[in-house]
């Protein structure tokens, strides 16, 4: 991820209309995206700002439905998160972090 302010979706894969309408929706409805362009065959998400606890939980959903890659999620550790968000063992942590 260049900056931490965009998120890129590459190559996602939706099982029917509805749930690519259905990601759309799920996109415009998130307070911490400002917006989203395609180029190539990723989309590019841009945040309004970076994601408090809520917003990356909501993130770390969206990424794991989707399975869009979720390592650029690991540039939005902080003091103030990570006593739930680098906690090994959570389903999403080697996902986000790697393996040990």
């Amino acid at each position: 991820m260049a900056e931490p302010s965009t998120l890129i979706a590459n190559r996602v894969r939706y099982f029917h209309q509805n749930d690519e309408a259905l990601f759309f929706a799920w996109l415009d409805r998130m307070e911490v995206v400002l917006g989203y362009e395609g180029r190539g065959d990723g989309l590019h998400i841009r945040l309004a700002r970076h994601p408090n606890d809520d917003d990356l939980r909501e993130l770390i959903a969206f990424h794991q439905r989707y399975a869009i890659e979720m390592r650029q999620l690991a540039a939005f550790k902080a003091p103030g998160n990570a006593d739930w968000f680098a906690v090994p063992g959570m389903y999403w942590h080697e996902s986000v972090f790697g393996s040990a």
